[in-house]
């Protein structure tokens, strides 16, 4: 498996009250975004202007394609969401603080992801889902990781054809 699904894997083998998959995995993410984005309040802020512009229908696009246009662009934010969890999970930390900033800079043009982030971390919290997901876990996992006897853990983890890694998975 990826590096990631292979951390996933062994946190939940020394965090068994984990689920079996995050609701913030990128398929289950999208379908959270593309009802968040039909969210008229939430689309109604002027940071959502250049997501509303792109969603704007067209005079000859029909329903399904306006609905594939939502879904394509759920996806891609999905996409770069799960690229955040992995690669930057201090932004999503940050956001989810209601910091609306990255490295000490504040948002501006991009502001739409930090708020939509929270968004949706309201949404899976009304909707009773488990809140984990991979930001929110590594101070957790390297916790149960340092912990942890040697039985739990493969003896050897070796990958390759990987050109950069998280430092939290260089860490573990």
């Amino acid at each position: 498996p990826m590096p990631s699904r292979f951390f996933w894997q062994i946190q939940r083998q020394l965090m068994p009250d984990l689920a079996q998959d995050s609701v913030f995995n990128k398929d289950s993410l999208t379908w959270l975004i593309v009802e968040s984005l039909q969210d008229d309040a939430l689309m109604a802020q002027p940071e959502f202007q250049l997501l509303q512009a792109y969603l704007l229908p067209h005079e000859s696009d029909t329903q399904a394609e306006q609905a594939l246009k939502c879904y394509r662009l759920a996806s891609t934010i999905a996409d770069l969401y799960d690229q955040y969890l992995v690669y930057r999970p201090d932004w999503i930390e940050n956001w989810q603080a209601q910091a609306f900033e990255i490295d000490g800079e504040p948002l501006t043009d991009q502001k739409w992801q930090g708020i939509l982030w929270q968004y949706l971390i309201d949404k899976v919290k009304d909707k009773g889902l488990p809140e984990r997901h991979r930001a929110n876990m590594v101070s957790d996992f390297m916790g149960v990781l340092n912990q942890a006897s040697g039985k739990q853990l493969p003896k050897r983890v070796i990958f390759f054809g990987f050109t950069t890694l998280p430092k939290h998975q260089i860490d573990a």
